[in-house]
């Protein structure tokens, strides 16, 4: 049979094609490309155009008669002559690749003639910036924003991969806490606040080989330790500590920050994350409570703790919502004539179900949660009311005194919400006393600013618990202290070292024309010592205990008749 007559002319016209075709694949910016098979069964490129293919310089001309393994690194070769493999048998087959830096969406199609498959035609789409917003939403989604370095939902992956791989290997997570960061940050702004969190977060990662350090949120961090035993997770959490107590300088400023750690043990401790996490979490607050740069392992102790600490805490919320606070005032007396010339304010908790709850046991728990601060405004507001009230009556009442947590005493607004109580209670700022622990002085520049401006108010300063806290007496001289108070240990028992100590406050007190004040007084031992030792104010159960309203009036009008 002969051959199909092809005149000149159609030859002529199907070159023209063809020069057409090849002008616009190689305008195309994907690539179009062609397989045969040489004689050895490999898949060998007879075409490759477009724009990407020329600048990445795998053009026709530079492929021609190659190999799919001369061309490409070996996974990418072997995955591609798997699949042109089965597309020679007739498939259409569709993957993926990474090339240096461009991803390729890869398209394969058989191409028959006479009922037999001769080549393979293809397809690269770049699909190299689709991928990388794929992987930014994918980084979003399992790293902080700030310090980027993983979150807790990687975390979890993570803890969840080593239960898996552990084989009874155990392995450690510590929970860690900035202490005061919220101060750090009103203080400073936040901007401040997050270069310091990027700043620690760099310190602890550079202390380990692998990334093991995720941000919780806010101030805390997330340690994971594979493979370590319980010796060697309280011994990394102390390196910590102490590469933690070195300044770190940030906006020409040297900050100097303290941690609490927790700790936890699988499978000791618990055979999840959200149990581990949760312990290791329980273990952090008791640590807290212990100091600055504490470590505490968990235990089961710790977990009836955390429990009953949740559950007051949640009750405490309530208590602020629906007002189940009261106080009662306990006089301070002249020791001398027995008149009361002052009264200290004194929480109390009265719970629905419970009764009267401790203030050791709520207190604490109000500290840690920072609930203290919006109590604390309650019971200023509450005692200034209650001392214009009594004034209003004629009660000769010479000063309120009201206990400030140093929470509450450190934050920024505290002086402008005290000089607003003031304002809606007409009250002056003279007929009131705020009691402050020597610990506020840890922070000295702080307390010196706000104490010097309660001054400027008129508002008188006592120290509670004199001697006690803050080893530092210079504070003393520098700052404008009105009153010490000496504490009630110191009472009893009062054997031959307390009355030492007291009598050397009282002097001190003398020298520095500071006004004394005991409490805790108790019995005639108590009266007769102190009044030998020239201390005239006195307070405690020898003359009252902390009274309601109702009953401290009745005090005033047997005092005023």
């Amino acid at each position: 049979m002969s051959e199909p007559f092809i005149s000149k002319k159609d030859e002529m016209k199907n070159t023209k094609e063809e020069r057409y075709f090849e002008k616009v694949i190689k305008h195309l910016y994907n690539t179009v490309f062609k397989f045969s098979k040489d004689a050895s069964g490999e898949c060998i490129f007879t075409l490759s155009e477009g724009r990407i293919a020329e600048k990445m310089g795998m053009t026709t001309t530079a492929l021609h008669d190659k190999s799919v393994k001369e061309v490409f690194p070996e996974d990418v070769a072997t995955l591609i002559h798997k699949t042109c493999e089965e597309a020679f048998k007739g498939s259409n087959h569709s993957f993926e690749i990474k090339l240096d830096e461009y991803y390729f969406l890869v398209y394969l199609s058989p191409i028959i003639e006479n009922n037999q498959i001769i080549e393979v035609v293809g397809t690269a789409i770049d699909i190299t910036d689709r991928k990388l917003a794929e992987e930014k939403i994918k980084n979003l989604a399992f790293h902080d924003s700030l310090t980027e370095l993983p979150n807790r939902r990687l975390l979890e992956q993570h803890v969840n991969e080593l239960i898996k791989e552990s084989n009874s290997s155990s392995f450690g997570i510590l929970f860690l806490d900035i202490n005061r960061f919220k101060y750090i940050n009103d203080t400073f702004g936040h901007s401040f606040g997050d270069k310091l969190l990027i700043t620690i977060s760099n310190r602890i990662k550079n202390m380990f080989k692998k990334d093991v350090i995720y941000r919780q949120g806010g101030d805390e961090f997330i340690i994971l330790l594979p493979k370590m035993n319980r010796r060697e997770i309280k011994e990394t959490a102390e390196q910590i500590i102490a590469v933690m107590q070195n300044s770190l300088s940030i906006d020409n400023e040297e900050i100097i920050t303290t941690v609490s750690i927790g700790g936890a043990l699988y499978p000791d401790d618990g055979d999840s994350v959200e149990i581990l996490l949760k312990h290791a979490d329980a273990a952090m607050y008791y640590a807290k409570r212990r100091g600055d740069n504490k470590f505490q392992f968990f235990s089961k102790n710790l977990n009836i703790n955390s429990r009953n600490k949740f559950k007051m805490e949640k009750d405490l919320r309530k208590a602020i919502k629906y007002n189940q606070f009261e106080l009662f005032y306990q006089p301070q007396v002249n020791i001398d004539s027995g008149e009361i010339v002052g009264v200290e304010a004194l929480l109390r908790w009265k719970h629905p179900d419970l009764g009267y709850i401790s203030p050791n046991k709520f207190i604490p728990v109000a500290e840690e949660t920072e609930l203290i601060v919006p109590i604390g405004h309650w019971v200023l507001e509450t005692a200034c009311q209650q001392h214009m009230n009594w004034l209003d009556k004629g009660f000769s009442v010479d000063r309120m005194s009201v206990n400030v947590s140093q929470l509450q005493f450190n934050q920024p607004d505290f002086v402008k919400s005290v000089q607003e109580i003031l304002f809606r209670c007409n009250l002056s700022g003279g007929s009131l006393e705020f009691e402050i622990t020597e610990s506020v002085m840890a922070d000295f520049p702080q307390a010196e600013r706000v104490i010097h401006q309660l001054n400027e108010l008129g508002i008188k300063i006592s120290i509670d618990d004199f001697g006690t806290g803050y080893s530092s007496l210079s504070y003393l001289s520098r700052l404008p202290i009105h009153k010490l108070k000496i504490d009630q240990s110191f009472l009893s028992p009062l054997n031959k070292s307390n009355k030492a100590i007291i009598k050397s406050i009282i002097g001190l007190a003398d020298n520095l024309q500071l006004e004394i004040v005991a409490e805790g007084v108790e019995t005639k031992e108590h009266v007769a010592f102190l009044s030998e030792q020239n201390c005239k104010l006195v307070q405690g159960y020898y003359f009252s205990k902390p009274l309601p309203v109702e009953k401290e009036e009745e005090l005033f009008m047997k005092q005023k008749s």
